[in-house]
C-alpha cells in the first residue's frame, strides 16, 4: 500500500465542544482508493469519549467515509501517531477534508491534534470546523497519513468485448 503524508507538526490544537472539534488537511485526493487515516493526537485532562477519523467532500461537506479511532481517555499526554483502517476502502476523486473529530469535552478535558505551524506542502490547507463553518487556514498543514491503493481499471482488460475488437473472437 501506498501512503500520502505530511509528517511535520511543530504545535497542537485543541478539540472539544465548545471550540474547533476538527481539526483537517484540506486537499485533493486524485483517484485513489484509501483504506487508512492517521493523524498525531494527545490529550489534555481526563478526556471520556471517542475520536472519530474522517473523510468530507469540500463541495458540500457530505460525509464519504468515517471510523471511530478509539475513546480519547487511551491517549497520553506526548504526541503519538493513531490510526483507524476505515471499515471498506473509498475511491476518492476530489477536493476532501481528512480529519480528526472529537465533540465532547471541555476546556480542561480533551484531545489535541498535532499540526506545522508553517506551509508544508503546496495546495493543501490547514481547516478547523466549529459550529457548521470551516475555517481555513493556509499557513498551516495539519499532521497526517492516509493509506490508499489506485482503484481497479474499468473496462480495458481480457472481457468479451475487448476479445472481439481485437479479433480474437
Amino acid at each position: 500500500m501506498a501512503a500520502e503524508e505530511q509528517t511535520q507538526y511543530d504545535t497542537h490544537t485543541h478539540l472539544y465542544a465548545a471550540s474547533y472539534w476538527r481539526a483537517a488537511q484540506k486537499l485533493t485526493i486524485a483517484n485513489r482508493e484509501v483504506t487508512k487515516l492517521a493523524f498525531v493526537l494527545k490529550k489534555d485532562g481526563s478526556p471520556t469519549d471517542d475520536i472519530t477519523f474522517g473523510i468530507r467532500r469540500v463541495s458540500d461537506n457530505g460525509l464519504i467515509a468515517s471510523k471511530v479511532w478509539g475513546n480519547a481517555a487511551t491517549l497520553t499526554t506526548s504526541p503519538a501517531w493513531k490510526e483507524a483502517e476505515l471499515d471498506s476502502p473509498v475511491t476518492i476523486n476530489e477536493e476532501v477534508y481528512i480529519y480528526a473529530e472529537y465533540n465532547y469535552g471541555d476546556a480542561s478535558d480533551h484531545p489535541h491534534a498535532a499540526y506545522k505551524n508553517s506551509d508544508v506542502k503546496a495546495d493543501e490547507i490547514y481547516s478547523e470546523h466549529f459550529g457548521t463553518t470551516w475555517y481555513d487556514r493556509a499557513d498551516r498543514d495539519l499532521a497526517y497519513i492516509y493509506t490508499y491503493t489506485d482503484p481497479p481499471a474499468v473496462g480495458g482488460g481480457g472481457g468479451p468485448a475487448n476479445l472481439v475488437a481485437a479479433g480474437v473472437i
